[in-house]
């Protein structure tokens, strides 16, 4: 079994949106993720941040990760919002607009 991983998005356009009908239910922006990418977040969060080194603004619990109705090789990830992720960092290394991490426990 692969380890769970997370992923880090720096969203400045504050593109996310909440999914009509729903209590906490939201979706980012569309993204480009390899598949292979898709397979290590399935199960983990992301976390949306203005830049690298600011903290998570808003993240939760990926729920799905769909194609974008609107470009082939695009993504929208649905999440369940966890307010207890604002204000995390990642120290991964950083691609253009994303960082992919090993899972962060949290001490029950």
């Amino acid at each position: 079994m692969n380890a769970i991983h997370d992923i880090h998005i720096i969203e400045k356009t504050m593109s996310f949106t909440k999914v009509s009908d729903t209590d906490d239910m939201w979706e980012t922006g569309d993204w480009h993720l390899f598949p292979a990418e898709i397979t290590k977040i399935d199960g983990g969060n992301v976390y949306l941040h203005l830049n690298q080194k600011a903290g998570c603004h808003f993240g939760g619990q990926i729920l799905e990760v769909k194609k974008a109705s609107w470009g082939t090789d695009r993504v929208v990830i649905r999440f369940r919002r966890d307010q207890s992720l604002a204000g995390t960092t990642c120290s991964e290394k950083w691609g253009q607009d994303n960082a992919i991490a090993p899972q962060i426990s949290k001490a029950a």
